[in-house]
Order: structure tokens, then C-alpha cells, then sequence
């Protein structure tokens, strides 16, 4: 009788394992598809800031180019109590550099975006352009050039200062 019960325990044990690991399995395979359905989230909206880059694209270069037609471009003042986003853009600068990787993108671009005077920035990591809309208070660019240098990253064909270059 004994071994009757203690049999009968053992069933009940595996039993009851058999229902709770069917469990995790169930919940893991739920946190499974939740961080896929992220991941393709995420992949969408940076499918989606790309494709907004490359139609906005041809209007950045119109206005480019219609900014070195004219010579001189013009250069509207920017109060004391305005802000850059008050500010008029006067035109949009190309700095070539070695920047391949996300991490350094997002470092470079968050710095260069506090910099007075700038309006705009963007980076194509395929091919290391820097792409810099700036208004009538803008910084010149050799000291935006010197931001990217000091973080371990070329400028239009200037080696890198001692900064850490952040994609390696």
C-alpha cells in the first residue's frame, strides 16, 4: 500500500511539473513575440525616418543650390531672445568624415546640435557625409569640424584628435 501512495505521489509530481513547465513555456513564448513585435517596431520607425530623410532629400539640395547660385548668402541676425528655431536658415553645409557607425551618428549629431547656429544636423553613416543646416548665427565651420576631431572621428580630410571614436 505504501508503494501504492508513494507511486501515486510521484504521478501527482510530474504531473503537476508537466503543467508548470507548459506554463513558462506558454509565458516565455508570449515574451518571445513581445520583443520581436519592439524589434519590428523599432525597425519601422527608422524605415520610416529614413524614407523621410531621402523625400526631404531633394528639397535640401534645391535649396542648397539655389543658395550657392546667388554668391554670398545672406545672413539674417538672430535677436538676442530669439532662438535657433526662430531662426532663418541661410544654408546647409556638407562636412565629409569617417563616421560608419550608429553610435558614433547619434554622438556627433547630439553634440553638434547644441552648437549656436545650427538648425539642422544629419548623418549618412553609408557614406560618412555630415550633412549641416545652419542659420545667420552660425558657427563657423572649422569649429564643428574641431567637435568631430576631438571625438575620434575625421573632418573633410583632417585626422582625428585624441577623442575616443565611439564606433570602434
Amino acid at each position: 500500500m505504501k508503494y501504492l501512495k508513494t507511486l501515486y505521489i510521484l504521478l501527482l509530481l510530474v504531473t503537476i511539473t508537466s503543467s508548470a513547465n507548459a506554463q513558462i513555456k506558454d509565458w516565455l513564448s508570449r515574451k518571445k513575440e513581445e520583443a520581436k513585435q519592439k524589434v519590428n517596431n523599432k525597425i519601422d520607425q527608422k524605415t520610416n525616418e529614413g524614407l523621410d530623410k531621402v523625400i526631404d532629400a531633394p528639397e535640401k539640395a534645391a535649396k542648397k543650390k539655389k543658395g550657392q547660385k546667388g554668391g554670398a548668402q545672406t545672413t539674417d541676425k538672430v535677436t538676442e531672445n530669439s532662438t535657433v528655431e526662430d531662426a532663418k536658415p541661410v544654408g546647409e553645409i556638407i562636412i565629409n568624415t569617417n563616421i560608419k557607425c550608429a553610435a558614433g551618428k547619434a554622438t556627433i549629431e547630439d553634440l553638434i546640435r547644441d552648437t549656436p547656429g545650427v538648425s539642422s544636423v544629419s548623418i549618412d553613416i553609408k557614406s560618412g557625409k555630415l550633412f549641416l543646416g545652419l542659420t545667420g548665427d552660425a558657427t563657423n565651420t572649422e569649429e564643428i569640424e574641431t567637435i568631430i576631431r576631438k571625438n575620434g572621428f575625421e573632418a573633410n580630410g583632417k585626422k582625428k584628435l585624441d577623442g575616443i571614436n565611439s564606433c570602434k
